[in-house]
């Protein structure tokens, strides 16, 4: 009698101490709940234009290697830094997100763009695991903000501007703000798509701001 209630014992010890150890394991941000889900810790991406990966503004005439030109095609790909006009366009880098201008020349003063329509692309991915996406950023153009989208890996569009803004004619500042939420987002590859018209050869498009995955 006494070795069976030893051996019970030393099994009840054995699960505590099993159940414990695997408990401690599973404090870290890599427990999984199973192989699907994924426990992950609030993740912020800045979105601005104009800046590198590790969110350092970049000089005037480099490529901006986060932001691209999806149109027109024939088009530069991918935008390049642009100076500011003083006086006219809001100073850059913008101080909470070194967001800076940006225009298919790269030129301080855009003489060299083609007048017309562009629309300018920023991806990111929502891992599993992802409860809710919300977007906070600003958006401004010279001339003509015309459409704001947030597309969904299945290319669906989400619009995010009821109708085409012309920013102010002296300064075009960052005063065009869009934010919300989407619940439960699509895993996969996002874009903000934004569509704006250059009326001349002097133009420049800004976006500054964050996505927030939880």
């Amino acid at each position: 009698m006494k070795t069976i209630k030893i051996s019970k014992l030393f099994y009840t010890a054995s699960i505590i101490i099993v159940t414990f150890f695997t408990l401690q394991s599973c404090s870290s941000d890599d427990c999984e709940y199973d192989t699907q889900t994924k426990l992950i810790e609030p993740y912020t991406l800045n979105i601005s234009t104009g800046i590198d990966n590790l969110n350092n503004s970049l000089p005037m005439g480099t490529l901006d290697p986060l932001w691209s030109i999806a149109l027109p095609n024939p088009s530069p790909s991918q935008p390049k830094i642009s100076d500011i006009f003083t006086g006219f366009w809001e100073v850059t880098p913008i101080l909470t997100t070194n967001a800076k201008w940006i225009n298919p020349d790269g030129n301080s003063f855009g003489f060299l763009n083609t007048p017309g329509f562009y629309t300018f692309e920023r991806s990111f991915t929502v891992i599993n695991g992802t409860a809710l996406l919300t977007y906070n950023f600003n958006a401004t153009i010279d001339n003509e903000l015309t459409t704001v989208e947030l597309i969904n890996p299945s290319t669906v569009s989400s619009s995010l501007l009821s109708s085409p803004i012309i920013p102010s004619t002296f300064l075009f500042n960052v005063t065009n703000k869009f934010n919300g939420s989407v619940a439960s987002p699509q895993i996969g590859v996002w874009k903000i798509r934004i569509t704006g018209k250059f009326y001349d050869t002097t133009a420049i498009f800004l976006v500054s701001g964050y996505i927030n995955l939880t």
